[in-house]
C-alpha cells in the first residue's frame, strides 16, 4: 500500500518544506513502507491540479496536513476524492485536526485522524491496514469511526527520544526546489532549510496552541544529531542558510550552546536565523556572541504588545523593562533584530494599541511583524470563544493575521487601521525602504505585491 502525504493549496504568503510530513515519511520508510509527499504550495497547484496529482499517484492511504488556513480547500479535495476514489483511505493530521478532531472528521468524512505528533501512530496505522496487526483502539492519538460514530482520543503519545526518529525525507523536499519565499520572507542566502532541534512548550500564552499541540515538556535532539542533519543539508543539498523553527530553541541554554558549539567545532559555514522567534528573556550577551560566531545574522523575538497589562492578561510571562536592553545587546553584536507584535489581544484598547506603536518606534528593530490576533484552534482564547466541539458557522477563510476581530473597545476597522499605521510608519522611512529594497531578491518581487496587498492596502 502506497502512502501519499499532501499539503493542500492555500493562500499562505510563505512556502517552506513541510518537515513534519518529512519526518512521517522517514519513519514509514524505516519500517518498510513506501511513502511520498505532494506539496501543493511548492508546486503552486490549485484544487483541480492537486486532485489530479493525487489520483495519478493512486495511494492506498492519503495523509492530509490540515492547517486552519487550508481547511476550506482541503475539505473540498477530500470530498471529491471520496466520491471518485472511495477505496482510498484518508488520514488527517496537523494543528487544525489535532485541536478539533470530532468536527474535522465529521465535516471532511475522513477515515482516520492523528492528533499531535504522528510518527509512531502512522506506523501503527499502516501495520493495522497492511498487515492486520493490532487494533485501532490500541493506537495512541488516533481518532476513527466505529459503527458510524467518531471515537475521539486525547493526545497521549509524544516521542520521548527525538534522536530515535530519523531526519526528515529531504530527498522529497529539496530546499533548492522551493521558491525564495521562506518563513518571515527576508533571508540572506539561498537555498534555505528549516530545522527543528526541540519539541514542546511549557508556557501557557493564551493566544498560542504550541503547548497543547507539542506538549508542555521540552524535549531535545542531541546537538550532534542536529548538526549531522545540518551537515547533510549543506553537503548533499547545497543549503546555505538554516532557519531554526523551534518554539523554544534557547529555553534550555545548555542545549542551545551545544548546537552552536557543534556548528563552530565542525567549521560549518552557514548563515542562520530564528524566524519562529525566541524568548527574549532566555538570552544574554555571552549567548548572543556565541550565536554570532556560529553564523547567526538575525534574531526574532515575540514581544506581542507594548502594554504590560495586555501581556499579563495573555499570560506571556514577559517583563517589558527587559526588552530594550536585550535588543541593544543583539544590535551591538552585529545581529539584526525582528519583533513580533499582536494587535487585538483580549483587553486591547486605543491606549494599549498606541503603547505598542510607541514601543515599536522606540526599539532598535530592523524588521517588525505586526499581526492582528487570530483565534488559533487549540489556544485558550479559541476554546473560550468557540469551544472545542463544533465548527458550524465559523468562517475559517477569515482566520488570518490581516482580518481583524473586534475587541470590547475597538472595532475590526480600528484594529486594521492601527496595523496599517504601525507597518507604514516603520517600513516607509527612507532608510528602511532602501535597506529593504537591498534585501529583496529578484525572484521575490511577485510575492512582495501579495504581502503589500494583504497588510498595507
Amino acid at each position: 500500500m502506497k502512502v501519499l502525504f499532501v499539503v493542500p493549496p492555500s493562500e499562505a504568503l510563505t512556502v517552506t518544506p513541510p518537515i513534519g510530513l518529512g519526518y512521517m515519511v522517514s519513519v514509514l520508510r524505516k519500517n518498510g513502507y513506501e511513502a511520498s509527499i505532494l506539496d501543493s504550495q511548492r508546486e503552486s497547484l490549485n484544487e483541480e491540479k492537486c486532485l489530479g496529482r493525487i489520483k495519478e499517484f493512486d495511494p492506498g492511504l492519503l495523509g492530509v496536513s490540515l492547517l486552519t488556513s487550508n481547511y476550506v480547500v482541503a475539505k473540498k479535495i477530500i470530498k471529491r476524492l471520496k466520491e471518485s476514489a472511495p477505496a482510498t483511505k484518508i488520514v488527517l493530521g496537523g494543528p487544525h485536526a489535532s485541536a478539533l478532531p470530532g468536527a474535522t472528521l465529521e465535516e471532511t468524512q475522513g477515515d482516520f485522524l492523528i492528533r499531535g505528533e504522528g510518527e509512531y501512530p502512522i506506523v501503527a496505522l499502516m501495520d493495522f491496514l497492511e498487515k492486520g496487526r493490532g487494533e485501532l483502539s490500541e493506537i495512541k492519538n488516533l481518532c476513527y469511526r466505529k459503527n458510524g460514530k467518531v471515537e475521539i482520543k486525547p493526545i497521549t503519545m509524544q516521542a520521548g527520544d527525538l534522536d530515535a526518529i530519523p531526519p526528515p525525507a529531504w530527498d522529497l523536499m529539496r530546499p533548492a526546489e522551493y521558491p525564495p519565499n521562506p518563513h518571515q520572507f527576508f533571508f540572506k542566502k539561498y537555498p534555505i532549510a528549516p530545522v527543528i532541534t526541540t519539541r514542546g512548550c511549557p508556557f501557557e500564552c493564551t493566544f498560542c496552541a504550541a503547548g497543547f499541540l507539542a506538549g508542555k515538556k521540552l524535549r531535545m535532539r542531541s546537538p550532534a544529531k542536529v548538526v549531522d542533519e545540518i551537515e547533510l543539508l549543506v553537503n548533499k543539498y547545497g543549503v546555505k542558510e538554516i532557519h531554526f523553527e523551534d518554539d523554544n530553541f534557547t529555553l534550555l541554554r545548555k542545549h542551545a550552546e551545544g548546537v552552536l558549539h557543534e556548528i563552530i567545532k565542525r567549521d560549518i559555514k552557514i548563515s542562520w536565523q530564528s524566524p519562529n522567534g525566541i524568548r527574549l528573556d532566555t538570552v544574554d550577551e555571552e549567548l548572543i556572541r556565541l550565536m554570532k560566531e556560529s553564523g547567526c545574522y538575525r534574531l526574532a523575538f515575540g514581544i506581542e504588545s507594548g502594554s504590560q497589562e495586555i501581556l499579563d492578561r495573555a499570560n506571556k510571562k514577559l517583563n517589558l523593562d527587559k526588552v530594550s536592553g536585550v535588543m541593544k545587546a543583539v544590535k551591538r553584536a552585529g545581529i539584526e533584530t525582528q519583533g513580533f507584535f499582536i494587535l487585538g489581544l483580549p483587553g486591547e484598547t486605543r491606549d494599549t494599541a498606541l503603547e505598542t506603536l510607541k514601543l515599536i518606534e522606540k526599539l532598535p528593530l530592523d524588521f517588525v511583524d505586526v499581526a492582528l490576533l487570530t483565534y488559533l484552534p487549540g489556544s485558550r482564547i479559541f476554546n473560550e470563544r468557540y469551544g472545542t466541539a463544533g465548527q458550524e458557522g465559523i468562517k475559517w477563510d477569515e482566520f488570518n493575521y490581516f482580518t481583524a476581530e473586534p475587541t470590547a473597545a475597538l472595532s475590526g476597522e480600528e484594529l486594521k487601521a492601527f496595523q496599517k499605521r504601525a507597518l507604514r510608519k516603520f517600513y516607509m522611512k527612507p532608510k528602511t525602504v532602501f535597506r529593504i529594497l537591498k534585501s529583496i531578491k529578484p525572484r521575490q518581487i511577485p510575492h512582495v505585491f501579495r504581502i503589500l496587498e494583504k497588510y498595507f492596502v
